[in-house]
């Protein structure tokens, strides 16, 4: 069962979930200015490219879907905890930077099998999942890393 979200948190949610689209331009605002964009390209050709929501959303995803999985995000080294990385599902993507960086296809090949099993027990964040399903699904299928802008 999705953990029950404050009332702030769901207003902070349908703005940070909103597709680009919507987000963008819906009522003239520009909801999402900053936060993580997927992309996975080889050159000058892109083979999938979106925003996946504002930092704190992504931070919110993440920590709801560790949750999931058994761990607590903000007991981690890097989250605030101290505790180590060691036997935790996932690390290539639960301990990567927000804002920068790749993932390998080889690790989306698992984060994609781990997110499609998980999604549907987390509809509160069926737009990201969406959004991770699609660019690991891009990754795999060209064998290119997802970047993280």
């Amino acid at each position: 069962m999705e953990p029950r979200a404050s009332p702030l948190l769901r207003t902070l949610l349908l703005d940070i979930f909103l597709p680009r689209e919507e987000a963008n331009g819906r009522d003239g605002s520009a909801h999402l200015s900053m936060g993580l964009d997927l992309y996975v390209v080889k050159g000058d050709e892109d083979f999938f490219g979106e925003r996946m929501s504002s930092y704190l959303g992504f931070h919110e995803f993440r920590k709801t879907w560790a949750r999931l999985l058994g761990f607590d995000l903000e007991d981690m080294q890097g989250f605030g905890g101290t505790r180590p990385w060691t036997t935790e599902p996932l690390q290539c993507f639960f301990d990567h930077s927000d804002c920068e960086g790749e993932i390998i296809w080889q690790d989306a090949e698992q984060i994609l099998a781990q997110a499609r099993e998980d999604a549907p027990k987390l509809p509160g964040f069926a737009w990201a999942f969406s959004v991770l399903i699609r660019a690991c699904e891009a990754a795999v299928a060209n064998k290119l890393p997802i970047s993280f802008c």
